[in-house]
């Protein structure tokens, strides 16, 4: 009996495997040391009319397998993120994979089958594709007939984006909004971290920490934000990734990041420009699985694929909250989120004991006067989400918003321009807030009439 095309590819003896479910809508690649990638047939067939259409582009990286100029080659000649990332980070894997099925598409016998070598000839890619497409044209979603001239697949390529703005302007939800479009809804491809003031390189990246099991100690690999959300990118190349970091200025960011700094700078298909060599070579082998594609782990280089996204928030007037220079935030795309209280809660809440008003009118009112009496800097006013209608529920002022009204925003400052003149502590101020008191100063109260009449 003939073996089959997909079967005979399957069969050839490597150290890099090749299975195809049974869907044939996708083919799992398995590296050297047993762990396995997933990638569509489409990303595969799409690869191959690549190896196609730039045909004397990728004879310049060899037949011959050179790991450095395939994984060159890979990052910039094909179109799909998904196989840029696989053949990025698993050049080997990937290469072993393309030499079995144009292998296979000759009808090689398994004796003279060369993982290290790619035959590259136009008629022989031809056949593969002509083979590899009757092959899995019985799945419904991979096209049959191959157009060599086919448009990129859409995909959003990775960035580095920064949304700032006052406080309760929405950049979490932003963020969160963003971070859901990118991975089409899965919320597991989404990794989260908040910056403070103790986070430090360990935390973010990772690093090597004992292990506690039963009575002795051990000392492994911890990985961070920042390692698992790579890893998820690299083991996933056919799914956009994205790592949220909130509050990117609570801690200093250029250190936390260390030689991940270099990785922020993208090509303009959205990946790494540039490779680093980890400090810690347990890093490489906790993202690729493996000691990588090299006989030395330590050597094996590690950067930002096109199909991992890194979504910052910060707010430069928090108090306690560290600088960002321009070297590290040059790399990123800053989007400023902006102040819309039309957008705000019409929850109706109490100034005092006569004067009711909706939030909205009031966040109106309030920033219009934080800037004429203090000149208050935009990205210190209170923005339209500072609070829910759940904060709002009982139709006081909530207490967080006066205590960043007393204790940060004006510190300092004459607060009875604000608030009612004897009131001497925020606990006096929470009180007559609680009792619905008189607390606000005579002078707000007045523009803030003003503003309910006019509205």
């Amino acid at each position: 009996m003939t073996i089959g095309f997909l079967e005979l590819a399957t069969s050839y003896e490597s150290k890099m495997g090749l299975s195809v479910p049974e869907t044939r809508s996708v083919v799992d690649i398995v590296n050297s040391t047993g762990n396995r990638f997933t990638l569509s047939v489409s990303d595969l067939i799409l690869a191959l009319e690549d190896l196609l259409d730039k045909n004397d582009r990728f004879l310049e990286a060899g037949e011959q397998y050179n790991e450095t100029r395939w994984r060159e080659a890979s990052k910039t000649l094909f179109r799909s993120d998904a196989v840029k990332t696989l053949a990025s980070t698993q050049t080997k894997a990937f290469f072993t994979v393309l030499s079995r099925l144009v292998s296979a598409a000759r009808k090689m016998s398994e004796r003279d089958f060369d993982e290290n070598r790619l035959d590259l000839g136009r008629t022989s890619l031809k056949l593969t594709l002509e083979a590899f497409g009757e092959a899995t044209h019985n799945n419904s979603s991979v096209p049959y007939k191959v157009a060599t001239n086919r448009a990129p697949t859409p995909a959003m390529k990775g960035e580095n984006i920064l949304l700032y703005g006052a406080p309760g302007t929405g950049k979490s939800k932003a963020a969160n909004d963003d971070a859901l479009l990118r991975t089409a809804g899965k919320s597991e491809l989404v990794f989260r971290t908040v910056f403070h003031g103790d986070t430090m390189q360990g935390d973010f990246i990772g690093a090597i920490r004992p292990k506690l099991d039963g009575a002795s100690v051990s000392y492994g690999f911890a990985p961070g934000p920042f390692s698992r959300a790579l890893k998820a990118a690299v083991a996933n190349p056919s799914e956009h990734v994205v790592l949220i970091i909130e509050e990117l200025n609570r801690a200093n960011a250029a250190a936390a990041f260390g030689e991940v700094f270099q990785l922020l700078d993208r090509d303009e298909f959205g990946a790494s420009c540039y490779e680093v060599h980890p400090e810690n070579e347990e890093l490489s082998i906790y993202v690729y699985g493996s000691e990588g594609e090299k006989k030395n782990a330590s050597q094996a280089t590690i950067y930002i694929p096109s199909n991992l996204s890194l979504i910052a928030t910060m707010n430069s007037a928090d108090q306690g909250v560290k600088s960002i220079d321009m070297a590290f935030r040059r790399r990123w795309k800053a989007i400023y989120q902006r102040l819309d209280v039309s957008r705000a809660s019409d929850v109706f809440v109490w100034l005092d004991p006569t004067l009711q008003m909706s939030w909205r009118d009031f966040l109106g009112a309030l920033n219009d006067y934080l800037v004429s009496e203090f000149a208050t800097e935009e990205d210190r006013l209170i923005g339209q989400y500072f609070a829910s209608e759940t904060d709002l529920a009982d139709g006081r002022i909530p207490d967080k918003l006066l205590l960043y009204l007393w204790d940060d925003l004006l510190r300092g400052e004459d607060r009875s321009a604000l608030f009612s003149g004897n009131l001497r502590t925020y606990a006096h101020l929470q009180a007559e807030a609680h009792d619905r008191g008189t607390y606000f100063s005579e002078g707000f109260l007045t523009i803030a009439s003003q503003w309910t009449r006019q509205g």
